[in-house]
Order: C-alpha cells, then structure tokens, then sequence
C-alpha cells in the first residue's frame, strides 16, 4: 500500500511539474524559476521534499539550472582593473588653474580631494589631476559645483572608507557636475555602498567609470534630476538582489544616454523609481557568467521612453525578464511606456520574457525591436505593438562574441506613428549624438545598423 502511494504521488509530481514547466513558459518564466518556487512551496513538507528532491536534481542538471544557494555560493568575480595609465605630457601642458578653480593632486594647491571639497565655494570648479587617490572620500555640499578629472581620468579607491558611511562621494543640497573620475569599491557595513550616494539637488555624471561597487549611483527620493552620460557601470552588487548599477529612488526625472552597464552581481543593472525616465543608446548587456536580476527595473512605472539600446541577458542570470515595468505598485499618475528600436537578446535557451509589464498600466508601445533568442511580451495593460522582428542569432555578425551589428538589413520604419509627448524633444537625440551606439541607429530596427562584413 505505501508503496502505491509513493508511486501515486510521484507521478503526480511529474504531472505538476511538467505542466507546471508548460504554464511557467506561456507566462514567460524558465524551468529553473518554477524549481526555485517549487522549493519554497515544499518547505515545512519533509515526505513530500523526499520524493520530489531526485525529480528536481535530474530537472536541474537536464537545464542546467542549480539550486539557489548552489548559485549563492558561486564565487562573483571581479576582475582587476589594468593600471591607470597616466600621459604626464598631458599634466605637465596643462595651463595654469584660474581664480576660481581649485587644483588637486600632487604639487597643486589641495593634495587632498576631501580638503577641496571642505573649502570650495558655490559656482567654483574642481580639479583633479589624473591619477590614483586612495582612500579620498569626501561630502559635497555646495549649491553648486563642477568637479573633473584632468589630463586624464582620477582613479579613486574607496581603500575601505566611506563618506558618513555611505559613499565615496556624498553630495547634498546642491546642483553638481561630475566628469572624468573612476570610483571604484565602494563598499560599507549594511552592503548599500556607493560610488557615489546623491541625496538633494540635481547630478550630471559624464564620462565616468563605476567598477566593483556594491551600487554605482544611489539616490534619495529628494533629488531632482539625475543625468549620466557616457559612463560605464561594471560588477555591480553585494550579491543582495538588493544593490544594483544605477538605483534610483522616487524622484523627478532620471536619464541614461550611451552608457555601458553589464555583470551585475544578483541586481538590477538599472533600477529606477523616477516618475520620468529616459534610457536611450545603451548597451546593457549582463555577458558571459553575469548574474544580474533585471536588465532594466521600473518598479513603481511613471513614464518611461526605452529606446536604441543594445539590451542583453546571460543564461546565468536570477530573473528571466530583461525589462521589468511596474513590478511593486504604480506610484505615478500617468504610467507609460514607449519601448522603440532596441535589440533585445535573451541567452536563457530555456526561455524568459524581453518586457513584463503590471497590470493598472495605462499605455505600452513597442516599435521596430529586434527580439533574439525565446522569449515575448508580457503586458498587463492596453498596448500598441508594432514591427516587432523575432530576429535569428544568424543574421548578426558575431552574437557569440556580443556583436550585435546586423549582416543585412532590416527593412527601416515604415508605419508612420507619433512618439507621445512627454518624449524627448527631437533635438534632445541631435544633441546625444556623441552618446549613441552608432549615428545611423534609428534607421533600422534595434539598436545597432547593418556594419560591412569584411570577406
């Protein structure tokens, strides 16, 4: 009799857990989720653990999808960055500093940021010699300011400090600009570190490198606007789920333009609250052995334009969405999205979904974007869905390798539609010219035109 019913009830694990799998991938989830939840649901069921822990492993080693805490003990490394290289031509032309422009580095005026960032007045200029500063943690707060790296980038090593215990740079109740500086390892006590931790105010960040960081940029909910331009956000996360490249709070607007995000460890590579946001000509691609959550995460919706941007998941990432829009609750009054000529790539063989959108959403269109690999949409809301091309890994020059750029092409727009009107202007795209992935993008469908194949 025990026996009978050892073999009724696996059977009806098999029965569940096949069609469990077959409902998971109609909604867009993968085997390993459906595992994943399954453990959790078994706990506290210890019989039922014993019969069903052998069906899993084999599931398991078939998708080659491990356990969680299989995963959570999997080493995220973090390469070591190559030396600072340094033209000291370049520091020795550089022209002398003028009134209102404060010099750090070696021989000038500061030899410390942090001492320039406690005597800089409204409206000056910092300048940071191109090198390496260890250590150098400061708290900005002026009303306004400009702070760059000179003759080359400035390096700076947390070297296990923080500033207030939050970041290696603080900025607070001012508009500031930041250029051409490298924060690297920020890492605190509560794994909230960042590179830099902006709490008021408004922030540009142009041409700048986040590296080994439990978060790149953290923000308040009290900012404005926060800007980053040309940068790039590399090994990201304390391995929380809750750290993460950008993490934007609830604030007014937040843009993305041309930067380069990838290997995240358990986050997001992007998440943001912000009522606005406008992520274009991107690469966020998560890469071989990348464990990023969500590509891009828009929890609380708002109104978002997603557009040109090269956008990718690895097979070892922790979620099977790319693009996540509205997942914890709408904040906003108006909840839209306009997802436009982006190639979106999912290497998971065992299928995911390219865009999740909640339910309560007024309004998603999606024009002109390459889909590769399985995966679809998952809308919870009124949509417009148009010349949206489920491209074959073949038609691109080397995918293997992440070279996106199309061997033939794919047939430029032709429907004729009208971007909304909280979209960025169309001198705001002329004028991030030099951000793009390539100028010629918005020709074709997705991020990235037709380039020569040499013969």
């Amino acid at each position: 009799m025990k026996k009978l019913v050892v073999k009724i009830t696996l059977g009806l694990v098999c029965v569940a857990l096949i069609c469990g799998s077959v409902a998971y991938i109609i909604i867009g989830k993968t085997p390993g989720e459906l595992l994943d939840y399954a453990d959790v649901r078994l706990q506290g069921h210890p019989k039922l653990e014993w019969i069903a822990a052998p069906i899993f492993s084999v599931v398991r080693q078939i998708t080659e999808q491990p356990k969680l805490e299989e995963r959570l003990a999997k080493t995220f490394n973090v390469p070591s960055l190559p030396p600072l290289l340094v033209d000291m031509s370049l520091v020795e032309a550089l022209p002398k500093a003028s009134p209102d422009v404060l010099r750090v580095g070696p021989g000038q005026q500061y030899l410390s940021i942090a001492e320039a960032a406690r005597t800089a007045k409204d409206g000056q200029v910092i300048e940071i010699l191109a090198g390496n500063y260890y250590g150098d943690v400061a708290l900005w707060s002026q009303r306004k300011l400009t702070i760059r790296g000179i003759g080359g980038r400035a390096r700076l090593y947390a070297n296990n400090k923080s500033a207030e215990g939050k970041a290696i740079w603080v900025f607070r109740n001012g508009d500031f600009i930041v250029e051409n500086i490298e924060f690297i390892d920020a890492k605190v006590s509560d794994d909230n570190g960042a590179g830099i931790r902006a709490e008021t105010g408004s922030l540009v960040v142009r041409n700048c490198l986040f590296y080994g960081n439990q978060n790149g940029i953290l923000t308040s909910d009290k900012l404005t606007l926060l800007e980053v331009l040309g940068s790039e956000f590399a090994y990201s996360g304390a391995g929380d789920g809750q750290s993460h490249g950008i993490y934007v709070g609830p604030i007014a607007e937040f843009r993305a333009l041309g930067n380069y995000f990838h290997h995240s460890n358990r986050g997001h590579l992007i998440k943001s609250r912000a009522e606005k946001n406008t992520i274009a000509y991107n690469r966020l691609t998560d890469e071989t052995n990348g464990r990023a959550s969500y590509e891009i995460d828009l929890p609380n919706a708002g109104r978002a334009f997603v557009g040109f941007n090269l956008i990718q998941q690895s097979a070892t990432g922790e979620n099977s969405t790319l693009i996540s829009f509205g997942a914890e609750g709408l904040r906003w009054q108006q909840n839209e999205l306009w997802l436009e000529k982006n190639t979106l790539v999912n290497d998971n063989p065992w299928g995911g979904t390219f865009l999740r959108v909640a339910k309560g959403v007024s309004n998603v269109t999606a024009i002109n974007n390459l889909m590769v690999g399985y995966g679809g949409y998952q809308i919870g809301a009124t949509s417009t869905v148009i010349d949206n091309i489920d491209a074959q890994w073949q038609w691109f020059i080397l995918p293997q390798r992440l070279n996106y750029h199309l061997k033939s092409t794919i047939s430029p727009v032709t429907t004729n539609y009208v971007r909304p009107e909280w979209s960025p202007e169309p001198g705001y795209y002329i004028d991030v010219t030099q951000y793009k992935l390539d100028p010629a993008a918005s020709k074709f469908a997705g991020a990235l035109p037709v380039q020569q194949v040499e013969q």
